[in-house]
């Protein structure tokens, strides 16, 4: 179904597999207490139904809730910061993303923009030296 031209979303995957663990909890638990209480199943089962729907339905606001706040979110905000990078302008210093994996990948990512902010200082520094040796020895003595 998906290509590589067609990724999944992590906010998709996390939230389907979120939700399907849950739900599938939830009727678990539903079906082994009618099991336990011998109660008719005719008249638990429409209540059963209630119960997993409406238990679902606020696990998946919730839950779409969490992943947006708790990873989504950051990954935009480093998203932005690699923007920053590929445009040569991540200077300023990393913002806090709220966890602590966030965060360390963050500094990471600073410093790593920071390496190849020198190094191309030190390229283009070389280049110059090497261009203004070549004129000096191509007038000769």
């Amino acid at each position: 179904m998906f290509t590589r031209n067609h990724p999944r979303s992590i906010h998709t995957e996390l939230l389907f597999n979120l939700v399907f663990l849950a739900s599938a909890a939830i009727l678990i638990v539903g079906v082994t207490t009618l099991v336990i209480s011998r109660v008719d199943s005719s008249r638990a089962f429409p209540a059963m139904v209630v119960l997993w729907v409406g238990s679902t339905a606020v696990f998946l606001g919730f839950g779409a809730y969490l992943v947006r706040r708790a990873v989504l979110d950051p990954l935009n905000r480093l998203h932005g910061l690699a923007e920053q990078m590929a445009a040569g302008s991540a200077t300023a210093p990393c913002p806090p993303f709220g966890t602590r994996e966030f965060d360390q990948l963050g500094l990471r990512m600073q410093e790593m923009a920071e390496q190849l902010l020198e190094a191309g200082g030190q390229n283009a520094a070389s280049l110059e030296e090497g261009a203004s040796w070549a004129g000096h020895a191509g007038r000769g003595p």
